[in-house]
C-alpha cells in the first residue's frame, strides 16, 4: 500500500462482517490493547452482531484505496441530565500504524461529530486510557476537555487470597507471568517463586482461576542484604483481559497494607524499562524513581513509596 498525501481524504462506511478480522487487527495494534482485545475469536463475532443490533450504536470503518485503515464505534446515548441531550460516545478510535500523522484521525473524529449532529446530539465525550498520553493531546487538540475521572470495574466478582507461593493458583498465574514476559518481550522465562521468609503472596480470583497476584518480601539491597524497613514488591501480575479496571490498583494497595502491618516504613520495586504499561502504573500510584539499590541483572528501573 502507498502512503497517501495527506490531502487525500477517507471514505466513511459501516462495517460488515467481513470487515471484523480487520477491525480486530486494528483495535490491538499496540501496547496497551493487544492482550486485553486478544486474536480474532467467537466473542468479537458475538460482539459485532451486538452492535450491529443496537439502533444507537455505530461501527464505522475508515477505508482508503479498498483498504480499511481505521476503525471507530459510535454510541449515542439520550438521558436526562443536562436537560435531557442526547449524547455521542466514541469508542474504539484505531488508524493503521502506517498512516498516522497525516490528518486521517482527524477527519474521522469530524466524521463521528457529523453522525453526532445528525442524531441530535448536543454532546461529544470519549474516554481514553491513562497511558496514552499521545492520544490525550490530540484529543485536546480537536477541542476536548479532559472533564471528568473515569472509573471501570468488572462485573463479575473478584476476591484476594493470600496464598503460599506454591498453591496451585498461584502457581498458574506465575506461570502465566513468566510466559507473558517471554511471549511479549523475548525474556527467558525465569523460574518460578519460592518461600521466602517474611514474604506475603495474594492472588486475585475469579470463576476459580487467578486473574491476578502479587506479593511482598523483605526488599533485598546489594550482596543479598536486607534493607532495613522496606519491604519490596514481587511478580505483580493482572490479566490482560482484567486491565484498565482498577484490579492492580486493588492489589496494589492491600500488598500496602500488608507491608505497613509488618511494620515496613516503605516498599521498593525494580522493573524493566520494555514495561511501559507497568511503569505508568506504578508512577501512578504514587512510586517514584529512585537510584537502584539491588543487583538484579534483569532490572533497568528502580522505584519506591513511602508509607504513611
Amino acid at each position: 500500500m502507498t502512503t497517501p498525501a495527506p490531502s487525500l481524504a477517507p471514505r466513511f462506511r459501516d462495517a460488515t462482517r467481513e470487515d471484523l478480522p480487520r477491525i480486530v487487527e486494528l483495535i490491538r495494534d499496540d501496547a496497551v490493547a493487544a492482550e486485553r482485545t486478544g486474536t480474532y475469536s467467537p466473542a468479537h463475532e458475538r460482539g459485532f452482531d451486538a452492535v450491529v443490533a443496537s439502533e444507537n450504536d455505530e461501527l464505522i470503518v475508515a477505508e482508503l484505496d479498498g483498504e480499511v485503515i481505521g476503525v471507530m464505534q459510535l454510541t449515542f446515548i439520550p438521558g436526562i441530565a443536562r436537560q435531557g441531550v442526547t449524547r455521542l460516545h466514541v469508542e474504539a478510535v484505531r488508524v493503521d500504524r502506517r498512516l498516522r500523522g497525516q490528518g486521517i484521525g482527524e477527519k474521522m473524529m469530524r466524521h463521528a461529530e457529523d453522525r453526532g449532529l445528525a442524531r441530535g446530539c448536543g454532546l461529544a465525550q470519549l474516554t481514553s486510557d491513562v497511558v496514552r498520553q499521545d492520544a490525550h493531546r490530540f484529543y485536546e487538540r480537536l477541542g476536548y476537555a479532559p472533564s471528568h475521572v473515569g472509573f471501570k470495574k468488572h462485573l463479575s466478582p473478584v476476591e484476594l487470597h493470600e496464598v503460599t507461593v506454591d498453591d496451585p493458583l498461584a502457581r498458574q498465574a506465575q506461570q502465566a507471568y513468566v510466559t507473558e514476559l517471554h511471549e511479549r518481550f523475548g525474556f527467558a522465562p525465569g523460574p518460578l517463586d519460592v518461600p521466602e521468609p517474611g514474604s506475603r503472596y495474594l492472588v486475585a480470583v475469579c470463576e476459580d482461576r487467578p486473574v491476578a497476584y502479587g506479593g511482598i518480601r523483605p526488599a533485598v539491597g546489594r550482596a543479598g542484604a536486607i534493607i532495613d524497613g522496606a519491604a519490596e514488591i514481587k511478580r505483580l501480575w493482572v490479566d490482560p483481559q482484567r486491565r484498565g479496571a482498577g484490579l492492580a490498583s486493588r492489589l496494589v494497595r492491600r500488598l500496602e497494607e500488608l507491608a505497613r502491618a509488618a511494620g515496613h516504613r516503605r516498599v521498593l520495586l525494580d522493573t524493566h524499562s520494555a514495561l511501559s504499561e507497568a511503569i505508568a502504573f506504578y508512577e501512578h500510584a504514587g512510586y517514584r524513581r529512585v537510584d537502584p539499590y539491588n543487583d538484579s541483572a534483569s532490572a533497568e528501573l528502580y522505584f519506591a513509596k513511602d508509607l504513611s
